[in-house]
Formats: C-alpha cells, structure tokens, sequence
C-alpha cells in the first residue's frame, strides 16, 4: 500500500486528468440530479394530491423501485448509446425514486385543514399544489432530496467503470489496471471531496430554504 506522500504526490502528478475527469463526472451526475428534481417533485406532488392517481401508479412504482440502476444501464445503452446521454439517465433513475416517494408521503400526510383553506380561499388545484401542498410537505421533501445526493455521484462513477471513455470511474479503472494504487487512491478522495462538497451544498440550502421550520421546531 502506498503512503500518505505517496497518494499526496499522485495528486499533484495527476491533477490536470483528474479535474477534467471529475469535470466529466460531476456533469452527468448534476445533470441526471437535476433531471429527476424538475421532474420528479412536480409528479409526486400530484400524485399525493390526486389519491386515484397515486393509487394507480403506485404498483409500477413498487415494481420499479427495487430494481438496481446499475441493471437498467444495458437497456438505457440500447436507446441513448454508450456516450453521457445513457449515464444521465441511469443517474436520472437512481435518484428520481427517493425524490418521488417523498414528495407523495409529505403531500399525503399533510393536514387536511390546509386542503380546505386552500377550497375556501378559491385557488385553482395547480395553485394549490404550489402554494399550499409544496411549502407545507418541503421538510419532507428536502429529506428525500438529500437521500438522493449520495446517488448521482455513486451511479456516475460506477456507470464510468463499467463501460465509458472518461470520467472518474474510468480513470479508477485504468489506474488498478497499470497497477497505480497511489492514483487510484487520489480518485477515491476526489470522488471523497466531490461527495462532501455536494453534502455541504444541500445542507446550506437546506438551512435556508427550511429557516422557518426550523425556527418553529425549536
């Protein structure tokens, strides 16, 4: 096992590849993340709001739900291609689903006291959704989002390891392969970095976004 010099060293001496390659991978797994936020809050939203809705759509869930990202990649690949636009998606997937369950579980737990202000006060049900469901369930909501963080990171280098050209996930490979255990060592605390940064992040958003509940706990 190389030192801790050592590790230090191929740090320095792989620095230029290894910031293009978490360029890479920071991209597709923002990018996937961000896919499944814009996507996934608005539908789960809806479908606990709309119980018949959720209802129907809550076995293709369950069904889905289980089902590994990593597994799904062969059959992305077949429509997307082997490129960033396949590992967008399986990033998209993995973290859609922790997003999506939350937001319909903070949505349905709700009281219904504010679904009646909101009839009372006569707001279209798409205001209502925003103006209402939205605020009230955001505690838990952020709570799924930040389940989420981990996995767009965790998907995007795995994904890279398995079949890509570039990204984190290839540079681990390529360096285990030539028997650089010090560079693949420096990879594993970019990745390390990279994940603590995307915590840290969500966390300074959640403490703004989520001031006044916490202000009214305390």
């Amino acid at each position: 096992m190389p030192g801790f010099l050592a590790v230090v060293h191929a740090l320095y001496a792989d620095r230029a590849e290894l910031l293009q390659q978490s360029a890479i991978t920071l991209y597709r797994a923002a990018a996937g993340f961000f896919i499944a936020l814009v996507t996934m809050l608005p539908l789960g939203i809806l479908l606990g709001r709309v119980r018949v809705l959720g209802d129907f759509f809550e076995p293709v869930i369950d069904l889905l739900r289980p089902l590994p990202p990593l597994a799904v990649l062969p059959v992305v690949m077949l429509f997307a291609g082997a490129g960033s636009h396949a590992k967008i998606a399986v990033v998209c997937y993995g973290a859609s689903v922790p997003i999506l369950l939350n937001a319909i579980d903070g949505v349905r737990n709700l009281h219904p006291m504010l679904h009646r202000v909101s009839r009372s006060l006569g707001l279209h049900p798409l205001q209502s959704m925003f103006l209402v469901d939205l605020p009230a369930a955001l505690p838990h909501i952020v709570s799924g989002i930040r389940l989420s963080m981990a996995v767009p990171i965790l998907i995007a280098v795995s994904s890279g390891m398995l079949l890509s050209a570039d990204g984190l996930g290839t540079f681990l490979t390529r360096s285990q392969e030539s028997l650089r255990i010090a560079s693949e060592l420096g990879g594993l605390v970019v990745i390390a970095a990279c994940s603590l940064t995307f915590n840290n992040v969500m966390t300074a958003l959640e403490a703004r976004l989520l001031r006044w509940h916490y202000a009214r706990v305390g």
